[in-house]
């Protein structure tokens, strides 16, 4: 900018920054700051929703065209259009998976064929303008917000966990039966992957996750369960959180690493809430090894490694994330339970 300063002027040295800056905000992906715009409403999987409740529903509407909401994940919104992912799980493709409709129930556009019907599995992210990044489990896709497509990117495979988006834009995707992995928001370009695959008592499997994960920064957290191959459950009980740094300076296949992992005991069937530094996610043993008796824990990110500071019992399996409370502390439940509790 210095050297355009001294060649063209100030007038023209602003015109050349207000250029630049404005084809980086048309190519950059922020999640809308209004509504639920992606999985759990922001990064850090919150679920607080930075919208006003209505106060009556007036009218309603109904899409026939869709599919069967049982076999959908949901919808997410940027306060003006919104967005719905559902399908069939033994792959029929005969319906668009992905939907966007106006707030009044107007289609606007759909996925056609260019998302196969495993992308139920996940909701998309969407910005201010409309513009939406979606995956299934062969290809992670971004549409502009007439639903023509910018990039198809292929993906390394497994089941969609809806994306979500580190600190410096990057696009991260954590899947069942595959890999997690991160793409360039403006390009498509796959960035990075780092496959959690392991080994106990000889039999070889691969750190699994049904959740999204929550990001600080360009640190991401994956609450997975140990499966060993052909998804088998682990007779072990091996879960872990794990903490994975991005760093896109890094060689390619350095870039998604491994900071530290916190060992409990499976199931899990929350995606993890990250609260400044704390993580709040569920696990149905206090370690492998423990008698069943599902808790949420409360861990710390002290940088290169955790630090446990509670546990609380649940009476039951979880099988939703702790949703924020704007006035202090979380909401969670178990499975089955009747009562909703604020820790």
């Amino acid at each position: 900018m210095y050297s355009n300063v001294k060649r063209l002027g100030v007038a023209g040295a602003l015109a050349v920054g207000l250029t630049a800056i404005a084809a980086a905000t048309a190519s950059a992906f922020v999640p809308a700051p209004e509504g639920c715009s992606m999985s759990h409403c922001d990064v850090r999987m919150s679920d607080v929703v930075d919208l006003e409740a209505p106060a009556s529903v007036e009218s309603t509407w109904f899409d026939p065209g869709a599919w069967s909401m049982s076999q959908g994940l949901g919808c997410v919104s940027n306060g003006e259009r919104v967005a719905c992912t559902n399908g069939d799980r033994f792959g029929s493709t005969a319906q668009p998976s992905l939907r966007v409709y106006a707030a009044d129930g107007t289609l606007l556009w759909h996925s056609g064929k260019e998302l196969n019907s495993w992308a139920w599995t996940s909701v998309p992210i969407m910005n201010r303008r409309g513009s939406v990044i979606m995956a299934d489990d062969e290809r992670i896709v971004r549409f502009a917000p007439d639903g023509t497509v910018r990039w198809s990117t292929p993906t390394p495979g497994g089941r969609p966990i809806s994306p979500t988006r580190t600190a410096d834009g990057t696009i991260v995707l954590a899947t069942s039966q595959g890999p997690i992995s991160a793409y360039d928001p403006k390009t498509g370009e796959l960035l990075g992957t780092l496959d959690l695959t392991d080994r106990f008592g000889g039999l070889p499997g691969r750190f699994d996750t049904r959740n999204t994960p929550a990001v600080r920064g360009n640190r991401i957290y994956v609450s997975t369960e140990f499966k060993l191959l052909r998804r088998l459950p682990d007779p072990g009980n091996h879960a872990a959180l794990f903490a994975i740094e991005f760093d896109r300076a890094a060689p390619p296949d350095e870039r998604l690493k491994i900071a530290w992992t916190f060992e409990f005991g499976a199931r899990s069937g929350a995606s993890p809430l990250r609260v400044g530094r704390m993580l709040v996610f569920d696990g149905d043993r206090e370690s492998p090894t423990a008698p069943r008796d599902p808790r949420f824990f409360g861990v710390i990110d002290r940088g290169d490694h955790p630090e446990l500071v509670w546990q609380y019992g649940l009476g039951g399996p979880g099988v939703a994330s702790a949703a924020q409370d704007p006035r202090g502390g979380a909401w969670v439940f178990a499975f089955g339970d009747p009562i909703l509790r604020r820790i």
